[in-house]
């Protein structure tokens, strides 16, 4: 039964990205614009529909004029239901904001890549500069009661700036990826800083435990006047300014909405079409877009390990590797690729025999009904990041195995580990181990598999996109949302419903 709240959010809703949710594209010479794909979007759409909410965020793009973008937006806005408010960014904000220091310097760092990162001066100019127009365009907007909400590594000094400038509404910030511990934080040349500006928000949404002990662990060992009060997801970090709560949130999928797409006869016809074309073959089945957190290069070594180690099943598995495009203009990009590229040609050079190949590799995205053909498809889905804030692959594989036949290889450096127990979870850097897990997985007894399948399903089910937002809405002091069934609210957010 679905109970209604009175009200969920007070005010309005705010929702502050990088990037607004939209694509963009050139049609007859216009803006066309389309909106974008993910979980959050999916769940944040009927409630900034129904808060007459905004969504702030840069456009993406530079080949249209803001009058053109404009047009494009007020368009879009009609038919969404709510409100898009673009930033505009100049190529050299671009180059030292985004593509310098949210992506040479914080993505490695934060997922203990430190090698790669850039420490460049310039780059943390920018990135005050381009956090400095954010946090202007949102007091420009804000009004007394609304709720603001802020995305990610790109705007985590956007806080600091709004409280500079009296902003007192409250303001809730959430990390999507991981946070680094302490002797990897303590590179980064601006941690002070980056530190203060954190605590400047009223709460702090982290995807898993390790995340928000490695923040905790950090403003202890680095601000002296952090103290920290509670646990779980009422902790408070109190300095001499600032008063801000700290808590857990992982991130999920719209359960429900995989499982019905799952069922229908378009992919049901998908499924049929790639089974025929690798008949008698189990399908291990592995999507990433091109990035070396995704730790491709390793699951590539521990396929030839089991091709190696187990003989027998030549000619009786085949590996799916879909690789997504991302920033392949940038050379270490460029440079993955390339070493991906060698890898499985060699392993199929070495390996293949009249009628199998072993490793079907695309380099291109997939549409919805083939992504979700292959996840019906697979027997095996190998989800192995070197390090990741949550990785919703494995939730959407889960969720797409309607037969409850498939078996998830999943990464304990993931944050999805910590709660899908019943995945087989490895090293992802032991490619012995890796390859002994495909095994283990492909040879797992039919009840077996049915019984962890079943289990991860019925906790992404429970734990799922909705579960995630009212967490946090609960965590700020607001009402959760109203329309969501009670078993995908939190126990402490039933007090809210009539």
């Amino acid at each position: 039964m679905i109970k209604h709240q009175k009200n969920s959010i007070t005010g309005r809703l705010i929702v502050v990205s990088n990037r607004l949710p939209i694509i963009i594209t050139k049609k007859d010479g216009k803006p066309h614009i389309v909106p974008g794909s993910g979980g959050l979007i999916t769940a944040m759409a009927p409630l900034l529909k129904k808060h007459k909410g905004i969504w702030i965020g840069w456009i993406g793009t530079h080949d249209f004029s803001e009058e053109e973008i404009a047009k494009a937006l007020h368009e879009f806005e009609k038919e969404a239901g709510f409100k898009l408010v673009s930033i505009s960014l100049t190529k050299e904000e671009i180059a030292d904001y985004y593509e310098g220091f949210a992506n040479e310097i914080i993505w490695p760092l934060f997922h203990d890549l430190h090698a790669l990162c850039n420490f460049k001066p310039s780059y943390w100019k920018g990135y005050q500069s381009v956090n400095i127009k954010f946090a202007e365009k949102i007091k420009s907007i804000a009004k007394n009661l609304d709720f603001i909400w802020i995305h990610d590594y790109h705007l985590m000094l956007v806080g600091k700036y709004l409280k500079q400038n009296y902003f007192n509404y409250k303001l809730s910030f959430f990390l999507h990826i991981p946070f680094a511990p302490i002797d990897i934080f303590l590179k980064i040349p601006w941690r002070f800083e980056i530190l203060r500006a954190l605590l400047d928000f009223d709460s702090l949404g982290f995807q898993t435990q390790r995340d928000m002990r490695n923040f905790i662990y950090n403003a202890k060992a680095l601000l002296k006047d952090a103290i920290f009060r509670g646990s779980g997801n009422k902790t408070l970090c109190l300095t001499d300014s600032t008063v801000t709560k700290v808590g857990v949130y992982p991130i999920s999928i719209d359960f429900d909405e995989f499982e019905e797409k799952a069922k229908s006869p378009e992919v049901e016809k998908e499924v049929q079409s790639i089974r025929q074309s690798l008949p008698g073959r189990k399908l291990v089945f592995s999507v990433d877009r091109l990035d070396y957190t995704k730790g491709i290069p390793y699951r590539l070594e521990a396929i030839a390990n089991f091709l190696k180690s187990f003989p027998e099943f030549h000619r009786k598995v085949n590996f799916i590797q879909v690789i997504v495009p991302s920033r392949t203009d940038i050379q270490g990009y460029i440079d993955l690729k390339e070493k991906i590229d060698k890898a499985v040609s060699q392993i199929n050079s070495e390996y293949t025999s009249p009628g199998w190949i072993p490793i079907h590799y695309m380099f291109h995205s997939l549409t919805p009904v083939q992504l979700l053909g292959f996840y019906r498809a697979s027997d095996v889905a190998l989800v192995t990041p070197i390090k990741d804030g949550m990785n919703l692959v494995c939730k959407e594989y889960a969720a797409a195995n309607i037969e409850e036949k498939g078996a998830l290889v999943l990464s304990e450096f993931a944050g999805a580990a910590c709660q899908l127990k019943e995945a087989f979870l490895i090293n992802p850097y032991d490619v012995e181990g890796t390859s002994r897990s495909i095994y283990e997985a492909l040879t797992l007894s039919e009840e077996k598999r049915h019984f962890r399948m079943k289990k991860l399903r019925q906790k992404i089910r429970k734990e799922n996109i909705y579960f995630w937002l009212n967490s946090i809405l609960e965590s700020s002091g607001e009402h959760p949302i109203s329309g969501v069934p009670d078993e995908y609210i939190p126990e402490e957010c039933q007090k809210f419903n009539e």
